[in-house]
């Protein structure tokens, strides 16, 4: 199951990173420069807000899936948000 956790956020991370490239080739400097901005915020705050979710089950074979399950279900509401970013700019 940890090993699927993994693999499912690694997924959902380079659908995030295509997502991304893809918006950032087509905006303004101006915007590329408001969306990294933001992209870094969201990704120093994703890590750590995982692993406080995940506390309770630190040290134990069940944390891993709680933090790559945490990160995944993160990166993929990012990706809708980045989906929506491109939208609504």
């Amino acid at each position: 199951m940890n090993t699927c956790a993994v693999r499912d956020f690694k997924s959902a991370d380079r659908a995030l990173n295509e997502k991304y490239k893809e918006l950032m080739s087509l905006l303004s400097p101006e915007n590329q420069k408001r969306l990294r901005s933001e992209q870094r915020g969201w990704l120093k705050k994703r890590d750590p807000n995982c692993k406080s979710e995940a506390k309770l089950s630190e040290g134990g074979s069940m944390w891993p899936l709680e933090y790559y399950e945490c990160l995944k279900s993160a990166t993929t509401q990012r990706t809708k948000e980045i989906e929506h970013w491109q939208i609504s700019r």
